[in-house]
């Protein structure tokens, strides 16, 4: 379960990328729970908070994570080799794996307005799971969000990442999804997405916080 958690707060950091400075809101919901995350991205790093329980950092160009449980104080640390290993374990769990080469996301003939976006509606089928999106064709450089999307889901797991749908085949943003993934129902919606300048202070850890072994799982070498 502590697997399971980890890797999904993973797949929220992931799924909201960029190249420059964006703050991003999202709602969703998931195992009956509604959750709120803010994320803030400033080149290749990368801050989630999942309310306020739980905080991710990432930094893209010297590669790893770092977990934040705040009810705990604790922060679990994952280097490049390690968050890779959970990445493919989290595959490998929902029977991942490489998407069939024909398999793209297939248009609905729908069209429904999310907030303020005109959106179009597709389904899309892949080795973990079902997945319903809400694509806004006229989101500002969507493509180059996607892009980024793609390069830092490969970074965690390259069978992440071929059981998803490649960034040159979503025509727009994707504004809402609702999946079913791994046997979970969940859904999320983009609430806001501002361009504006993130500082170097928003990646601090908390210094009074203590650090959690991580679990003694097959391919990481044992906790601490």
């Amino acid at each position: 379960m502590k697997l399971l958690a980890i890797a999904s707060a993973l797949g929220l950091v992931f799924c909201q990328p960029a190249s420059a400075d964006w703050v991003l809101v999202s709602k969703g919901s998931a195992a009956g729970r509604d959750i709120t995350s803010t994320i803030h991205l400033k080149g290749n790093r990368a801050r989630m908070d999942a309310g306020k329980e739980m905080s991710m950092v990432m930094d893209g160009d010297q590669g790893g994570a770092t977990m934040i449980l705040h009810s705990q104080k604790k922060i679990m640390v994952m280097d490049a080799a390690k968050l890779k290993v959970f990445g493919e374990m989290a595959s490998r769990f929902g029977g991942g794996g490489a998407a069939p080469a024909d398999q793209k996301l297939q248009p609905t003939g729908q069209k429904e307005k999310i907030g303020e976006w005109d959106c179009e509606v597709y389904t899309w089928k892949g080795p973990m799971g079902e997945v319903k999106l809400w694509v806004a064709p006229d989101f500002p450089n969507f493509k180059e969000i996607l892009a980024a999307q793609e390069k830092l889901t490969k970074a965690v797991s390259s069978a992440m990442a071929a059981g998803m749908p490649k960034a040159t085949d979503i025509p727009g943003m994707v504004i809402k999804t609702e999946s079913k993934i791994m046997g979970q129902v969940s859904t999320t919606e983009l609430v806001s997405a501002k361009e504006q300048d993130v500082p170097d202070s928003t990646f601090d850890l908390p210094k009074d916080y203590g650090e959690m072994a991580l679990p003694n799982l097959p391919g990481l070498g044992g906790g601490k």
